[in-house]
């Protein structure tokens, strides 16, 4: 089984959270016959990227603390798929659960509904040329923040005023340079501890 862990809340503010911990999962090859979430891949516009939906079952529903103590996370109805984007790093897996109730603590809910929940998934060889990439990605980015300090540093140890502006406007250049860098596109693809292998490839 595949065990989630979710942190419910904003994660740009200092807020609430809503931390569902122990919510365990297990995928079959089976096709999803009964009634369940309509998927994004398979009931969305482009139905041929998808593998179906495939049946699932919740081994052992999530649980969360409250003032209350310890709260119990019904997820109904599950299933999953496995959606291959076109131009995509990766593929994803994607998992559909109906949730039959509101869940809050504090100002942090997880509401009535359907839930979904998307991993990024790879095949070694994608993962090997990814990693690949972010080495040469990651390396000319760091050479490019040190070119800009670089110029920053001559610019404040000079007092010639044209020289402050030609390593003002280097410096500009260099930062110009790295913002074409697809740094946070890169840092999406995993080491070898953040990855489950779910299968040989």
């Amino acid at each position: 089984p595949l065990s989630i862990q979710l942190d419910i809340g904003d994660t740009k503010q200092n807020t609430a959270r809503l931390n569902v911990k122990d919510m365990n999962i297990m995928l079959s090859s089976k096709p999803a016959t009964y009634k369940h979430p309509l998927m994004p891949g398979a009931n969305g516009p482009h139905p041929h990227l998808s593998s179906g939906p495939r049946a699932l079952t919740v081994t052992e529903q999530g649980h969360f603390i409250s003032m209350a103590g310890k709260k119990e996370v019904e997820a109904f109805n599950g299933c999953w798929e496995i959606v291959w984007r076109q131009t995509a790093l990766a593929g994803a897996l994607i998992c559909g659960f109906d949730i039959p109730e509101e869940y809050k603590r504090n100002d942090a809910s997880l509401p009535k509904g359907k839930l979904y929940l998307s991993f990024p998934i790879w095949t070694k060889v994608a993962l090997r040329e990814a990693r690949e990439e972010k080495e040469k990605v990651l390396a000319k980015s760091k050479e490019l923040q040190d070119e800009k300090q670089m110029h920053i540093n001559k610019m404040e140890g000079t007092g010639n005023p044209i020289m402050k502006a030609l390593h003002l406007r280097n410096a500009y250049e260099a930062m110009e340079r790295h913002s074409f860098q697809p740094v946070s596109k890169v840092k999406m693809v995993p080491s070898d501890d953040e990855i489950i292998a779910l299968q040989d490839d």
